[in-house]
C-alpha cells in the first residue's frame, strides 16, 4: 500500500484503501484494512485513553510492528507489481508498466538485454522475467523460485 501510494498520490490511494482491489498493483479488501485497524488500535491502545484525559499528552514513538496479511504469504511484489496478477494476461492483458527499463535495471540477472524496453507489453514483460511459468501454480506447484527473484522487494507484505 505504501508503494501505491508513493506512485499514485494521495487520492488514488484513498479509494484503493477503502475499495476491494485484486490487481496487478494492489491487493487489498476490507478483511485487511480490518487487520490493519485492530493493529494500530492494539498499538496505540495505552496511549488513547492518556490522549482523552489530556489533549497535549506527547506520544511516545514506537516503530509499529509489521503487519503481515494472510492473503499476500504466497504472492510475490516486484518494483511496484503483484507478478503473479501481472502475468494473468487473460485478466489483466494490457496492464500498463511504466517505465519497464527501470524494472530491468534494477533486476539485471532477469532481464534478457535485446528487448527494446519501452515497447513491452505485460505479457512480453512475463515472457522476458520468465515468470509465467512460475504464476502457473496450478501446472507447476512444486516450481523452485530462482534465487534472485526471492530477493525481490517482499516488504509488500508488510503495510
Amino acid at each position: 500500500m505504501v508503494c501505491y501510494l508513493e506512485n499514485h498520490g494521495p487520492d488514488k490511494f484513498a479509494q484503493i484503501y477503502l475499495g476491494e482491489y485484486d490487481t496487478p498493483e494492489a491487493i487489498w479488501n476490507s478483511e485487511m484494512r480490518r487487520m490493519l485497524m485492530m493493529k494500530i488500535s492494539a498499538h496505540i491502545g495505552e496511549f488513547t485513553p492518556r490522549l482523552r484525559a489530556h489533549i497535549a499528552a506527547r506520544y511516545p514513538y514506537l516503530a509499529i510492528p509489521a503487519v503481515n496479511y494472510p492473503q499476500l504469504q504466497s504472492e510475490l511484489f516486484c518494483n511496484m507489481f503483484y507478478l503473479r496478477h501481472l502475468c494473468d494476461t487473460a485478466r489483466f492483458p494490457d496492464w500498463p508498466i511504466p517505465e519497464p527499463s527501470h524494472i530491468a535495471a534494477r533486476y539485471p540477472y532477469l532481464a534478457i538485454p535485446a528487448v527494446n524496453y519501452p515497447q513491452l507489453q505485460s505479457e512480453l514483460f512475463c515472457n522476458m522475467f520468465y515468470l509465467r511459468h512460475l504464476c502457473d501454480t496450478a501446472r507447476f506447484p512444486d516450481w523452485p523460485i530462482p534465487e534472485p527473484l526471492l530477493q525481490c522487494d517482499r516488504q509488500a507484505n508488510n503495510f
